[in-house]
């Protein structure tokens, strides 16, 4: 086995050998696979066998193969046994799947996954009935705005950091701006392009697989910007803008090559490779530091407990490699330190150290890639489900620094308790870690000052005492941080709902290269919200119809708007976010839509398609889904109600279809005393055209109008009820249970058919 090992290592070094060959080699491209027996495959099944296991997620399926099993023929039967569509079939065993992720529109397959047997991805879109491979991925550098997160989005964030010039330390503000795929589909391209000629620069691409790109990061800070990619195969290219003659030039070579590294717990004698200590480790780009997660065996954590080291960063941009350890501990070692000491204890060639938050990766503001788990080796079962409310929001933009406490005594004094004293979830490093902002960030220190330019509430923001809408800008200093956070009191804002990224500030003032001018460097004097939210963008409209209405409630006055929904933008009303055929119009806190038309023709074209006079039928949130051959068009209320319209293209015109389809007014959950679960009793939030359904309580019945679903008399069914997931426009109930079954019904005639039960769980983002 190790010497299989060591010739899929040769052959992935000779397979990226067009790269630079200068990171961690990546554990997903280099694991010995024992021998698959192949199977077929059959999409339409919609639950676990023998051989591989089926999930249920917020948008799509998955099927996982068992240990000894892989898919080598991908397949859609008929119920009667006859093959509908050959979507899929391997030429050899390297490229066969061992996970299939499958995604719908109401009842047709759209697209799949797969992720192969040799670390590669593919994406098969339905096209005209024939099923083609999606796999080029094109970032425009020019373009720091998120239109469509269909394919990847756009982050901004931003540090104060000392920089030394005439051997004078400056402190400094950097911006870093992020693009991430949110598919499988890996970035092969990266260009510029001029803003008055629209003429297009080809920085990098490459046409090897294993060597696109996870992330693409842009830093600026006074005249200077460069680009960093981190590749799929963990090396890292870095990019130099010359101003002068405008173009980007390659120093990678002028930067460490990680390979050079080796590691070592007590004896530096006793040097191993990463790969050779460490069978999960995960690398990720964080504000341009090279960060490796070491995620080591429970084993080593109990041997070397909080000394034990946790993660190493390695700063592109000033050539330096840090080691966190699970403490907290950060030690800077010398230039030229090859041999890294990985337990801490009585460490040499040590230039700086410092207690700070452990590091994590970087949140994704609108949800987790398809490939997310599977490369960062998460384990299924131990994810948080997104249920806990349907008012939640993600923080549209964050920010990180260098900023941690220095501590001058010497190393092996730092830390006087004992492993009780140390959270497991948040040092230990073994726990797999999400996509989470504020690496380096201290909690109770002196750098907890706040800053004096905080930016002031802007004319148009909600300054009745309510926490400002979008709010949550952090930027942080050596000797400061400076905070503006806040609540979105948007019940209908979910989890992943606030994911358009606005105009960065940072474009605010340019010089004329396109390089950020040296007045944002000016340090506490710089205003530090580095993303505009939707009300301060200046892209944004204030052109809504609004009125008043009095709103007893809270004795003020609601603002009332009304929404086009061909206006695809956001306004200072409300937030507007696209991917692919999906859009969403979520309003801010305080407003309202009271009316929803269409101006194909124009703005004086106005077809209306819904309105209220009631103030409780307004909504909050509208969705609208174009299909190949249809629209949708969902209105979501407070209290989970919602209307929806179908287009006819018959009679060009809108068509509310709400009364039949399935909703919680038509879908009773009753307790064991025969009274009905409702609000405070349930959990609920939508999922784009799903409704997700948490009971608090035991539930008893479960009744479709007056059709008796299920009861908790079943014979081989625990009653307890896991989730409920109603698919709203493929008019399908799924009941999932906490021992892994499921029951899925379908409404036909006005009646509910089961159609299949069986092992499934249901996992969502």
């Amino acid at each position: 086995m190790k010497l299989m090992q060591l010739i899929l290592l040769l052959l992935c070094i000779i397979k990226t050998s067009n790269g630079v060959n200068n990171g961690f080699l990546n554990p997903k491209l280099t694991t010995y696979q024992p021998p698959f027996e192949p199977i077929i495959l059959d999409l339409r099944l919609e639950s676990s066998t023998k051989v591989f296991e089926h999930l249920d997620r917020d948008n799509s399926e998955e099927y996982i193969a068992k240990d000894g099993y892989i898919f080598d023929v991908i397949v859609v039967t008929s119920p009667f046994g006859p093959v509908l569509q050959h979507i899929y079939k391997a030429r050899d065993i390297s490229n066969c799947a061992i996970k299939v992720i499958k995604y719908t529109f109401c009842h047709d397959i759209t697209s799949v996954s797969l992720f192969l047997v040799n670390g590669d991805f593919k994406k098969l879109v339905k096209q005209n009935y024939e099923w083609v491979e999606v796999n080029d991925l094109k970032i425009d550098i020019s373009n720091n705005r998120n239109i469509d997160t269909s394919m990847y989005v756009i982050q901004h964030s931003g540090s104060f950091n000392e920089v030394v010039k005439d051997d004078k330390k400056t402190r400094v503000f950097r911006r870093f701006h992020d693009y991430k795929p949110t598919t499988i589909v890996l970035i092969n391209k990266v260009v510029e392009t001029r803003p008055v000629s629209g003429e297009e620069t080809v920085i990098w691409k490459t046409d090897n697989t294993l060597y696109t790109a996870y992330q693409v990061s842009i830093c600026t800070y006074q005249n200077l910007r460069y680009l960093a990619i981190l590749h799929k195969n963990y090396d890292y290219t870095l990019f130099s803008r010359e101003n002068t003659a405008k173009t980007w030039d390659d120093i990678t070579l002028s930067r460490l090559n990680m390979r050079e590294l080796r590691f070592y717990f007590e004896d530096e004698k006793d040097l191993s490779f990463v790969q050779q200590l460490s069978k999960s480790y995960v690398v990720y780009l964080n504000q341009f530091r090279y960060v490796i997660d070491f995620n080591f065996d429970q084993k080593l954590l109990d041997k070397y407990t909080f000394r034990l080291a946790s993660n190493l960063q390695y700063n592109i941009l000033e050539d330096t490699i840090s080691v966190q350890y699970v403490n907290g501990l950060k030690v800077t070692l010398n230039p030229g330190v090859r041999n890294i000491k990985l337990y801490y204890n009585k460490i040499s060639n040590i230039s700086k150290q410092k207690i700070s938050t452990m590091m994590t990766r970087r949140h994704f503001i609108y949800k987790l890639p398809e490939y997310f788990e599977f490369v960062n080796n998460i384990n299924k079962t131990g994810m948080k489900k997104n249920n806990e409310s349907d008012n939640e929001s993600d923080m549209e933009t964050e920010t990180s620094s260098e900023t941690e406490d220095k501590y001058d005594g010497p190393p092996h004094d730092i830390h006087s308790c004992n492993e009780a004293d140390i959270n497991p979830e948040t040092s230990c490093g073994t726990e797999t870690k999400y996509d989470t902002p504020a690496p380096d960030i201290p909690s109770n220190t002196e750098s907890d000052i706040k800053s004096e330019d905080q930016s002031e509430n802007k004319p148009d923001q909600q300054t009745d005492g309510k926490p400002e809408e979008n709010s949550g800008n952090k930027v942080n200093n050596d000797d400061k941080e400076v905070e503006n956070t806040g609540n979105d009191n948007n019940p209908s804002d979910s989890a992943d709902s606030n994911t358009i990224v606005g105009d960065d500030k940072s474009e605010e003032k340019k010089s004329t290269d396109g390089t950020n001018s040296s007045s944002e460097e000016e340090g506490e004097d710089l205003e530090v919200s580095d993303t505009k939210t939707f009300e301060e963008s200046d892209s944004l409209s204030s052109d809504s119809e609004m009125y008043s209405r009095y709103n007893e409630s809270d004795d003020e006055h609601s603002k009332l708007i009304e929404l086009d929904i061909n206006v695809r933008k956001a306004k200072i009303s409300h937030k507007y976010i696209r991917s692919d055929k999906y859009f969403e119009f979520s309003c801010i806190s305080g407003y309202e839509f009271v009316k929803i038309y269409e101006s194909s023709l124009g703005p004086q074209d106005k077809k209306e398609i819904w309105s209220t006079h009631d103030q409780n039928e307004s909504v909050i949130k509208v969705l609208l889904l174009e299909g190949n051959h249809t629209k949708y068009l969902m209105g979501l209320r407070y209290n989970y109600a919602f209307f929806l319209y179908k287009w006819k293209i018959e009679g060009m015109t809108w068509v509310e279809i709400t009364d039949k389809k399935v909703s919680l007014n038509n879908l009773r959950m009753i307790d064991v005393n025969g009274a009905e679960i409702r609000n405070p009793n349930i959990i609920a939030s939508f999922h784009e055209f799903q409704l997700e359904v948490i009971p608090r309580i035991t539930c008893h019945k479960i009744y479709y109008k007056s059709q008796k679903m299920w009861e908790d008399t079943e014979k081989k069914v625990l009653p307890k009820i896991d989730i409920i997931i109603i698919k709203i426009l493929e008019d399908k109930v799924n009941i999932f249970f906490k021992n892994g079954q499921v029951k899925r019904f379908e409404l036909y005639s006005d009646r509910m058919l089961l159609i299949s039960q069986g092992l499934s769980t249901y996992e969502s983002h």
